[in-house]
C-alpha cells in the first residue's frame, strides 16, 4: 500500500498499459473492504475484553470458567476457519474440473463437520 501511495505521489509511469488511477480504485475498495472487517475484528475483541473485565470483577471462579469457554469457542472459530479454507479450495478444484457431484459431496461434508463443531461446543460450553 506505501509502495503504491509512493509511485502516485511520484507520478512514476511504469509501463504505458499500467494505469494507476483504475488501480488506485481497486485499492480504495480493497481498502473500504479490509476497514470493515477489521472494525468488525475489533469490536469482537473489546467486547471479549469488556466480559473478561466483568467476570474478573465478579469472582475467580466465575472469571476462570468464563476464560475456559471463551477458549472453547475461539478454538471452534479457527478450527471452522480452517475447514472453510480447504473447504473452499476442493471446492473450488471441483468445479473447474466439471464435476459437480464432487462438489456437492465436499459441500455435504463441510456441513456436518460443521454441524458437529457446533454441537461439540454447546454441549462443551452447557458442561
Amino acid at each position: 500500500m506505501l509502495f503504491l501511495l509512493f509511485l502516485i505521489t511520484r507520478r512514476i509511469q511504469l509501463h504505458p498499459s499500467f494505469r494507476l488511477d483504475a488501480l488506485g480504485g481497486t485499492v480504495r475498495e480493497m481498502a473500504g473492504d479490509t476497514l470493515i472487517l477489521s472494525l468488525r475484528s475489533a469490536v469482537v475483541w473489546a467486547t471479549f475484553t469488556i466480559a473478561s473485565a466483568l467476570t474478573a470483577r465478579i469472582d475467580n471462579d466465575t472469571s476462570a470458567a468464563y476464560q475456559v469457554c471463551q477458549q472453547l469457542w475461539l478454538s471452534t472459530a479457527l478450527i471452522n476457519d480452517a475447514l472453510a479454507i480447504a473447504a473452499q479450495t476442493v471446492l473450488a478444484q471441483a468445479l473447474s474440473k466439471g464435476r459437480p457431484e464432487a462438489a456437492m459431496e465436499t459441500i455435504k461434508k463441510i456441513i456436518s463437520w460443521s454441524i458437529g463443531t457446533g454441537v461439540f461446543l454447546a454441549s462443551a460450553v452447557w458442561l
